[in-house]
């Protein structure tokens, strides 16, 4: 069994990778389909966004590998396409957050062909109990305060009239803007910009368990 590898990645979480490394004596692939709907978004009495429906199909990949002091272990991960038959000599990796005393298998490297695949996103759900922070906040507050700002200030200008009144349809566009601005980030923003941010937050993950297993 390997020592534990820490890691900072550049969200500023601690992440830790562990490997262990056996031969192959059996495998078997079985696959899973979950459907899940997100909490709706309220807007008002009347106006309501329903939660998107999700699909999801999970392979596990599970291999039982003999160690070199000759004890056998069984190893469940999800299917990452690692390709291996028995008597390949095979490194599975596994790891978490900082906090975390469990982690999960998303990696593996086949030493008899060579071949190396690590893809965290594959771990579905299960990827939630890492709390990865893809800074989903300060997306909203863009989103709002952008819309807002905007159409305060197309209030503001483009209206005639007393100062009191451009005033008022200012304050109004603000409002306006900002209602929009929620509107646009539940529909676009809050799916978009988290998941492109988790996306690179993924692939730095696997860039660091590719290392690792190289190293091994």
């Amino acid at each position: 069994m390997a020592e534990k590898t820490t890691h900072t990645l550049s969200n500023g979480q601690e992440l830790w990778l562990c490997t262990f490394t056996g031969e192959v004596l059996d495998q078997s692939k079985t696959s899973t389909t979950t459907v899940s709907q997100q909490a709706p978004t309220v807007l008002s009495s009347k106006m309501v966004i329903p939660g998107r429906i999700e699909t999801t199909t999970t392979s596990e990949h599970e291999m039982w590998l003999r160690s070199a002091d000759g004890r056998e272990h069984p190893i469940r991960m999800s299917d990452i396409g690692l390709a291996a038959r028995p008597g390949h000599t095979v490194t599975v990796l596994w790891g978490s957050t900082a906090g975390n005393e469990e982690g999960q298998y998303f990696a593996g490297r086949n030493h008899t062909t060579e071949e190396v695949r690590s893809d965290v996103l594959a771990l579905g759900p299960e990827l939630r109990s890492w709390h990865l922070n893809v800074g989903a906040g300060a997306n909203f507050l863009l989103w709002v305060s952008v819309t807002a700002i905007v159409l305060g200030l197309l209030g503001f200008v483009l209206t005639g009239g007393s100062l009191e009144n451009r005033l008022s349809l200012a304050f109004g566009g603000l409002i306006a803007g900002a209602v929009l601005g929620f509107i646009a980030w539940a529909v676009v923003g809050s799916n978009l910009g988290p998941e492109r941010r988790a996306r690179a937050i993924a692939d730095e993950i696997n860039r660091l368990a590719e290392q690792r297993l190289l190293a091994a």
